[in-house]
């Protein structure tokens, strides 16, 4: 039999003698789908599409099983991991000429979350959800893991992720609340701006001036990744700490 061409008729025959191939030897349906040829399958869903939609959803299945084992298994190393390394740092907390980061420092919210003064990341990473790339929103569960991290559910999935399993098994998870960071400037009247010999400082609400007793002309904001290679000016931190109630 040509498994291309078969009729429907024949191939039920087909399939019916596989289920008993010798006397006394029995496959059930379940077993005998995991081993059809793919001209067999071909031919089999294009006289019957039903059984191919399901077959879809089967082997897309099976992939999203086999990535969700993957995720488990990178964040459970990147859990081993930042456990052997110790609480995580703030780059943009940085001191020193090699503006070395320091621990995050989070002020008291009540009314969410607190977020780091240097950095605006939440404690203990927790955010309101997440965007994957396949267009899920993920939000919070209402529950955690074992160690404390929260997770994440989305919509008709019945597995819930933490933050880094999102992004271990998506390759990536946009944040649909993103805390901005605060803005760092240079003094506007220094030319000196080299990392190792430079500070950066925090601007007032209106950005034309520092917040440190000094008051320094305000630039621009300067990007992100920039500004985590210069440490803090002492007098910007110490504002910014009494502020919050941490001084």
């Amino acid at each position: 039999m040509n498994f291309r061409t078969a009729s429907p008729d024949e191939l039920r025959a087909f399939l019916r003698l596989c289920l008993n191939p010798r006397p006394g030897q029995t496959r059930t349906t379940e077993a005998l789908a995991g081993v059809l040829p793919g001209p067999l399958l071909q031919n089999l869903h294009g006289h019957v599409p039903a059984l191919g939609k399901l077959h879809a959803e089967v082997q897309r299945t099976e992939e999203a099983a086999a990535a969700a084992t993957t995720a488990y298994a990178k964040a459970l190393t990147a859990w081993l991991e930042k456990e052997d390394a110790g609480p995580a740092l703030c780059t943009q907390n940085g001191r020193g000429d090699k503006a070395t980061p320091r621990p995050h420092d989070f002020p008291d919210d009540r009314n969410g979350p607190p977020h780091c003064l240097w950095c605006g990341v939440p404690a203990q990473g927790s955010v309101p959800g997440y965007r994957t790339p396949d267009g899920r929103e993920w939000t919070l569960a209402g529950e955690c893991t074992e160690g404390g991290l929260p997770l994440y559910e989305a919509p008709f999935v019945g597995t819930r992720y933490t933050a880094d399993a999102l992004t271990a098994l998506h390759g990536t998870a946009e944040p649909l609340s993103a805390v901005q960071p605060p803005l760092y400037v240079f003094n506007a009247r220094s030319v000196n701006r080299r990392p190792g010999t430079a500070v950066k400082h925090i601007p007032t609400p209106d950005g034309t001036a520092t917040i440190c007793p000094r008051g320094y002309e305000a630039t621009a904001p300067m990007p992100e990744e920039e500004a985590a290679l210069l440490p803090l000016c002492g007098g910007c931190r110490d504002t910014t700490l009494a502020a919050a109630g941490l001084a």
